[in-house]
């Protein structure tokens, strides 16, 4: 039973850290390399919706 709690575990701790990641890549590509000047600004929906219009 302790095995099984420390490989789900790390499971959840792998997905967390992919999320932190993805968001601070995204924030530092948004406001760096971007023309972006708040990086909190790339979690605004309207910019999402703008960036799925191309594809949808």
């Amino acid at each position: 039973m302790k095995d099984i709690l420390f490989y789900l575990l790390k499971i959840v701790i792998v997905l967390v850290l992919l999320v932190v990641f993805f968001m601070v890549g995204a924030m530092i590509g948004y406001a760096v390399v971007g023309e972006g000047s708040n990086p909190l600004d790339v979690f605004d929906q309207q910019l999402w919706q703008h960036v799925l219009d191309f594809f949808v």
